[in-house]
């Protein structure tokens, strides 16, 4: 097996074609909208700020949960009669007689 001696030997070698511009497709052009900032990302992740929207957050779902401001039973009773129209709607479907010919 040949040695690496220099990087000319290590790019004759290996494919050194790798496009990396992917990774910074974000930074490129700070007028293109839906492109995502990866670098900004990165930031947010590294200086803790992310850290704290997520622990808001969830501290915010917790607290809902426990007060009771999720689903109350009006909700509940509404989602059943949904959920029973739905199943009653889907039986009609499935019935043989829906499907059969007609002369």
């Amino acid at each position: 097996m040949s040695e690496i001696k220099s990087f000319s030997d290590y790019t004759s070698k290996y494919n050194s074609n790798v496009d990396f511009s992917a990774l910074f497709s974000g930074t490129s052009d700070s007028s293109s909208v839906g492109n995502t900032n990866m670098l900004s990302d990165y930031a947010a992740i590294k200086n803790g700020s992310y850290r704290k929207l997520m622990k808001a957050y969830y501290a915010k779902q917790d607290a809902e949960k426990l007060s009771g401001k999720g689903d109350t039973s009006q909700k509940l009773t509404l989602m059943k009669t949904s959920a029973d129209s739905l199943k009653k709607s889907a039986d009609a479907l499935n019935d043989s007689s829906l499907w059969g010919k007609r002369k």
